[in-house]
């Protein structure tokens, strides 16, 4: 077993789709309990880099460390549910044949009502739609469904893709102190394409945006 610390870590890992080249020779490190902010344009590549920490896209070379293991290289790969990170996809992932308390309470470590009904209202879900189906809900309230189910996780990790899309002004901002607050427990990688300081009003630890195919650090003063 290879332990490193952080709890993230590239090391040298390139990746390529196509002839796109993703990421190039990246050495980056994310430490625990911090809040990490990638931002850039669409179409650059930020989804796979969140891809390839919770394991659905591997890596073309290098080695890349989550949870303090080595968990994809050329010799080794650990599956994606073996590595603790739970993640809001951009298209959100819904499923349709679920309700949305079932949703919550199905990726709970200790189930409940009371639990579920908790998330809820932590993400500004209406609690008279938590038996209702995906297909009819809003776009708004699907989106807090995604981001209920995610936080609702035991997961160590949460990675966060466009998690600010579909949300109101009033919405926005909770969900942004929501990001804040789970970051001081656990770690927290947002990804976004507004590069805009003046609307992201995430305070991170660190924030990059992706340039060339490399992390940059962005001066924060």
């Amino acid at each position: 077993m290879n332990t490193i610390d952080p709890i993230i870590r590239f090391e040298h890992v390139s990746k390529k789709r196509g002839n796109q080249i993703i990421l190039d020779d990246v050495t980056f490190a994310v430490e625990k309990n911090t809040l990490t902010v990638i931002q850039g344009f669409s179409g650059i590549g930020k989804t796979t880099i969140l891809s390839l920490i919770s394991g659905f896209e591997r890596i073309d070379a290098g080695n890349l460390y989550v949870n303090h293991l080595l968990v994809d290289s050329h010799e080794s790969y650990i599956q994606p549910n073996k590595r603790h990170v739970a993640m809001q996809f951009q298209g959100l992932a819904l499923w349709p044949h679920v309700s949305a308390l079932e949703h919550i309470l199905f990726v709970m470590r200790n189930p409940s009502i009371d639990g579920a009904l908790d998330v809820a209202r932590r993400v500004g879900f209406p609690a008279k739609k938590l038996y209702t189906y995906p297909g009819e809900l809003s776009g708004g309230e699907r989106q807090r469904l995604a981001l209920a189910r995610t936080i609702a996780t035991p997961c160590e990790i949460i990675l966060f893709d466009e998690p600010f899309n579909n949300l109101d002004a009033h919405l926005y901002q909770r969900v942004t102190d929501l990001i804040e607050e789970l970051s001081h427990t656990k770690t927290v990688i947002v990804v976004t394409h507004d590069v805009t300081s003046n609307k992201t009003v995430l305070t991170p630890q660190s924030r990059y945006q992706l340039v060339n195919c490399r992390f940059v650090l962005v001066d924060q003063s």
